[in-house]
Order: C-alpha cells, then structure tokens, then sequence
C-alpha cells in the first residue's frame, strides 16, 4: 500500500511536514505517493510520456520532491503544440525542443528536459540544484 501525501498549491505553496506557506506562487493540487520511483513513466492527458531518474536527486534534495510534483502536474495540463506556446506558460523556459531548461521551485532548481512535440514526449535528461549550477556542464 502506498501512502499518499497532499500537497495543497494555490496562492501560496504549503509544506506538507510542517504546514507553513512557501514564498512560491504555483496554482495546483496535487495527491502523490511518498516517494517518488526512481524511474517514473507518467502517461498524461495530452499523451506526453515523461522519463526520468531522480533518486539520487532526491536523496540530495529532499525537499525539491514538492517542486518537481509541481511541475509535473502543470505539464500535464498543458496542451502545446509548439515550443513558443510552452513558453506562454513556462516563462523562465530557455533554450530549444533539444534541449529545454525549466527553472522550477521558484528558482532552486533547474530541469533540463528534451521535447518532441510531434510524438507530444518530454523526457528528463536532469535536474540540478542552481546553486550547483556553475559546477555542472549541462
């Protein structure tokens, strides 16, 4: 049996261990198992297939979890045809469909991700805490 955690995103982001609001602003409502697979495969609405292999991360970056559910959730409501309607969403995207970089957790994290519009597939390639950044070669 898995356990599941809520995490309640509005206006602000509440923490879900200890309650208290985040100085993050993302409108969503997520539901999640505790701990998030090391090789998650989500199939959403629009048919886009995200693979990635974050448990390392986690491990680093416990607290990140909430952020990255976050982000899942709003790809899974998004219906984009094109790497500039993506962008209308997700301001601070940079770069191209090869190679996609989402700043998400209001800044901590950057995720760099490969999109194939056609086949509607993101796939992760990798996250790393900004403030590793400068030492990684992304």
């Amino acid at each position: 049996m898995l356990f599941m955690e809520s995490l309640y995103i509005g206006h602000y982001e509440w923490s879900p261990t200890t309650g208290d609001a985040l100085a993050c602003n993302v409108m969503s409502v997520l539901v999640l198992p505790a701990r998030i697979s090391p090789s998650f495969i989500a199939h959403i609405d629009m048919k886009t297939t995200i693979i990635f292999n974050i448990d390392k991360f986690l491990q680093n970056h416990p607290e990140s979890t909430e952020y990255i559910a976050a982000w899942f959730k709003l790809v899974e409501t998004g219906q984009w045809s094109s790497f500039e309607q993506m962008r209308q969403s997700f301001t601070s995207l940079e770069g191209k469909e090869s190679n996609a970089l989402f700043t998400i957790g209001c800044g901590r994290y950057t995720l760099k991700a490969r999109i194939n519009f056609k086949y509607k597939q993101i796939v992760v390639r990798h996250i790393i805490a900004n403030a590793d950044y400068d030492r990684q070669n992304l």
